[in-house]
């Protein structure tokens, strides 16, 4: 059986994040040239790639994953001012799950991956095999069948290490970004799959390396600025002109991991900072939002060169079958206000905190 056929097979009826972590954990080692490695060292690895996903955006790694009950039964929270775009938030991350997680947890992680991440190799010897007898069985046959049948890795005698096979050590460095997006890709898959109704989810599964910026957005609002007669903060009822505007995400960007027009909103830094991920009271602002985002598509329409793009985005987003139909204010609230409740209703289901209302401060 060649290399990549093995490798295939590793990642087949996979029900819980354990083996998408823990292979993507020793592959990238392994590309570093690690061959002999401490599962301590591969479960923290886990937690490190696990915290973005499931503590950052709260996505689920189904019912019958342990990960989140991890970090939610010792009340960990990543505290730092290091932004998740930094090169440094791994090494930051790592310090402070290492310093502050019972380590008696983090081993129950590797209770089972270690061995059931090498099943495909013994498959025939293990089929009709009773669950309870499995690790065992495998754990002898990575070491006694190490030279013919050539598994992964075996796991030492102190079942604290795995050392991987010469074999794949040398077909991982050759081929570590093809393996890395492969299982990036049934990663994400897996995550869509538990969380079928939340967006984006292919831009949540690992921390970006920069977060885009949002020129054309700030143009966008600097423009509905100018040309609004009396342009205020939905928020805090502040005067707003191109030199105070601050950009909120109305949702949070936690949450939708988008930077689309029909989402943002012009208030003052003030307020963008006291609003952080939180959810913003829907009685109290939507309409409001509506409104102003009603007349800053009239506006731009007619004097931004970026409109064309803006437009199309509004069109597929909120559901139009026309470019013309977003100009009727009733449409343009139904559609603008179907998506956002729906949204919101989901983001508070996912534990975001909602509701926010913002006071002046005395």
């Amino acid at each position: 059986m060649s290399k990549s056929n093995d490798f295939v097979s590793l990642l087949r009826n996979t029900t819980n994040s354990y083996k998408f972590l823990f292979l993507k954990s020793l592959i990238s080692r392994a590309r570093n040239g690690e061959s002999l490695i401490k599962i301590s060292e591969l479960t923290t690895d886990m937690l490190v790639m696990a915290w973005y996903p499931n503590q950052f955006f709260k996505l689920s790694f189904g019912s019958q994953d342990k990960i989140a009950e991890i970090f939610n039964k010792q009340s960990f929270k990543y505290k730092s001012d290091i932004p998740v775009t930094s090169p440094e938030f791994e090494i930051n991350l790592r310090k402070q799950l290492t310093e502050r997680l019972d380590p008696t947890s983090l081993s129950k992680l590797a209770v089972y991956v270690q061995y059931r991440l090498l099943h495909p190799f013994f498959d025939d010897d293990l089929r009709g095999k009773p669950d309870h007898q499995k690790n065992r069985m495998i754990f002898e046959m990575a070491a006694s069948r190490y030279d013919s049948r050539k598994p992964l890795y075996n796991i030492g005698t102190d079942k604290k290490s795995v050392l991987i096979h010469p074999e794949w050590s040398t077909y991982i460095k050759r081929n570590s970004a093809l393996l890395l997006q492969y299982i990036e890709f049934f990663w994400i898959e897996y995550l869509q799959k538990n969380n079928p109704n939340i967006p984006g989810i292919i831009n949540k599964s690992s921390p970006p390396k920069t977060r885009n910026g949002l020129k054309s957005q700030k143009r966008y609002w600097e423009k509905f600025t100018q040309l609004h007669d009396e342009p205020r903060c939905i928020y805090s009822d502040t005067r707003l002109n191109k030199d105070n505007i601050s950009l909120d995400h109305f949702l949070p960007w936690t949450y939708v991991c988008h930077d689309r027009i029909w989402n943002i909103v012009p208030t003052i830094g003030p307020v963008n900072s006291s609003k952080g991920n939180k959810l913003p009271s829907i009685e109290r602002y939507l309409n409001q939002f509506i409104e102003v985002q009603y007349q800053a598509i009239k506006l731009n329409s007619i004097s931004n060169s970026e409109w064309p793009k803006l437009e199309a985005e509004l069109v597929i987003d909120l559901g139009f079958s026309a470019k013309n139909e977003m100009f009727d204010d009733c449409l343009f609230e139904k559609q603008l206000k179907s998506t956002i409740e729906g949204q919101y209703k989901l983001a508070a289901q996912l534990g975001f905190a909602q509701n926010w209302v913002y006071h002046t401060p005395e």
